[in-house]
């Protein structure tokens, strides 16, 4: 029997479904959490979950961290707080680091950072054979410059498991749901809204709380739309994924810092009708532009220009592309897809030609 251990800070819906799916497979798993989840976390609804296979690192002494994690065919080293479980590891013979990434913002450190994590790859844990699931694309771009052999380099992310919900009818509501954070753009989203009253005399929702909603509101009031919005604070996730099938565009407008942003997997299992931020490190691994979504590259400029075009679309048009959302989760990316792959990459090191744990390419 294959035993795998995967070591991140806490689990969290957004994890649970792959390996809750993971554990059918004939193994002995382990989530080893590292922390709890913070008081933040728990305003968005975020709850500590509980299931057989987790365990927390502080429950053991280093000894017995050394011994648990040295016996497993494969370690998998996502969001540690732990700093033990680094020296613990330097035994073992097979690791797959599952990160979204580093270095989300320019600093004059950066270069720091790149050292410690050559170091950590070719020096600390050298006797380790090691892989990279990446949890967004631009994990991808960062394991290519720590080093990593290319075809050790694997596309995975974030697989909640989520009901398909089919679109029989198209309107131009918009939805936008995130902390109110600067990199993810929640100005994007109110111009995107306020494009699409003047276009469609629509329907809009803002989903979210945090250091920059005074500002999304000042931003808005500007406009001159603030009250043709409907605000909300943090919705619980069935509240979220209900708002999403009543309104019908999904505004995903983070930058390049947005590590990968699972609203994005939902809103496709919704059949949205998606204008997602070319930056955001989802975004190309799940969008197809014009089939399954649009992209824009990340500009106020060009937000617009997308939001005109879709505007224009017959409904059927519009529809088809519903459906290909669906698909996107239905058919790929989904819990049972990728635990199955996960599995198998595992036991027997079998890769994909897309999708979950095929390699990954610069695009």
């Amino acid at each position: 029997m294959e035993k795998v251990i995967f070591v991140s800070d806490y689990p969290n819906f957004h994890q649970l479904g792959l390996w809750d799916e993971f554990v059918k497979n004939d193994v002995d798993f382990i989530f080893l959490a590292t922390d709890h989840i913070s008081e933040e976390r728990k305003k968005m609804h975020y709850e500590e979950l509980t299931r057989p296979y987790i365990k927390q690192s502080s429950d053991y002494s280093f000894d017995q961290l050394k011994e648990m994690l040295t016996s497993a065919n494969s370690v998998i080293l996502g969001h540690i707080s732990d700093k033990r479980i680094y020296k613990a590891c330097k035994k073992v013979k097979r690791i797959y680091f599952n990160n979204e990434h580093f270095l989300k913002k320019w600093k004059p450190t950066n270069f720091l950072v790149y050292l410690k994590r050559i170091y950590l790859l070719h020096f600390y844990l050298r006797k380790a054979e090691k892989f990279a699931l990446c949890n967004s694309y631009y994990a991808g771009v960062e394991y290519r410059r720590f080093l990593l052999k290319k075809d050790h380099i694997f596309n995975f992310g974030y697989f909640p498991a989520l009901e398909i919900k089919e679109r029989t009818s198209i309107n131009f509501n918009a939805i936008f749901s995130g902390r109110c954070l600067d990199w993810k753009r929640p100005d994007l989203a109110i111009d995107g809204m306020n494009a699409l009253i003047k276009l469609t005399n629509n329907k809009n929702i803002f989903v979210g709380e945090g250091p920059y909603l005074d500002e999304s509101h000042k931003h808005a009031k500007k406009l001159g739309c603030e009250s043709k919005i409907k605000w909300h604070n943090f919705l619980s996730h069935d509240e979220l994924l209900k708002e999403m099938e009543s309104n019908c565009i999904y505004l995903f407008t983070s930058n390049h810092q947005e590590g990968w942003g699972v609203v994005l997997n939902e809103a496709l299992s919704r059949g949205n009708i998606v204008i997602a931020n070319r930056k955001a490190g989802s975004t190309k691994t799940l969008i197809k532009d014009g089939v399954n979504g649009f992209i824009f590259n990340g500009t106020k400029r060009d937000l617009l220009k997308v939001i005109t075009v879709v505007t224009k679309l017959e409904n059927d048009k519009l529809l088809n592309i519903s459906k290909e959302a669906n698909k996107t989760i239905s058919d790929l990316y989904n819990n049972k897809i990728a635990a199955s792959r996960l599995f198998n990459l595992l036991s027997t090191g079998k890769t994909y030609e897309s999708g979950p744990v095929s390699i990954w390419n610069a695009k």
